[in-house]
């Protein structure tokens, strides 16, 4: 089931789908280490919409800004406000051309915002996941990180809906793997060279 969730969620799943779909909604952007593979750290960038609490993770060698860049616009549409802390590589969002209104909250001077304009959510989605992964799963082979990683998003956001919707979901997923076929789906090797990229 692990296999299939990281499919479907690598595959058919953005964050538009499950955000509110008016202008200025709050989305926080952050990044954790979680994991070493091979010797070098495999970042999670996470964005959370700070009105329904749904998520979106993405896995990355690197945070530069090509690679933030690249995230955000993928997944929160231009005229919404973007809540970071101070990292360099989310600079670009202050530009006036960038297509969306940045609030910047400089943690080293003890700043995290308040309400829906705060990158608490996201520093709290951190601790839950690593809770989720690192406790409940104890030991998990780097080479299945992404596996565990797409099951704990998948918990995050289905908690979010109600029975019905749950429901719906998994039966997305089941006929998602139907209609592509098992036999189609990566292996977690080529999954693995996906977040490579």
């Amino acid at each position: 089931m692990r296999h299939f969730i990281a499919h479907f969620l690598r595959d058919t799943y953005i964050l538009e789908d499950i955000s509110i779909q008016n202008a200025y909604d709050h989305f926080a952007v952050d990044e954790s280490d979680f994991i070493k593979i091979n010797g070098k750290i495999l970042w999670v960038i996470g964005i959370i919409n700070t009105h329904n609490r749904l998520i979106r993770l993405e896995l990355s060698y690197d945070r530069n800004t090509d690679i933030m860049k690249k995230i955000i616009k993928s997944h929160i549409k231009t005229g919404n406000i973007v809540v970071t802390d101070g990292w360099s590589a989310y600079s670009w969002l202050g530009h006036p051309f960038s297509g969306y209104i940045h609030s910047m909250h400089n943690h080293a001077a003890g700043n995290f915002g308040y309400g829906l304009d705060s990158t608490s959510h996201i520093e709290a989605l951190w601790n839950q996941l690593k809770y989720l992964i690192k406790n409940i799963y104890y030991i998990i082979p780097s080479e299945d990180f992404v596996l565990y990683l797409r099951e704990a998003e998948f918990r995050r956001s289905i908690n979010e809906l109600n029975n019905i919707n749950k429901w719906n979901k998994l039966i997305d997923i089941f006929n998602y793997v139907r209609n592509v076929g098992i036999e189609n789906l990566y292996s977690i090797e080529q999954l693995n060279k996906i977040t490579d990229k």
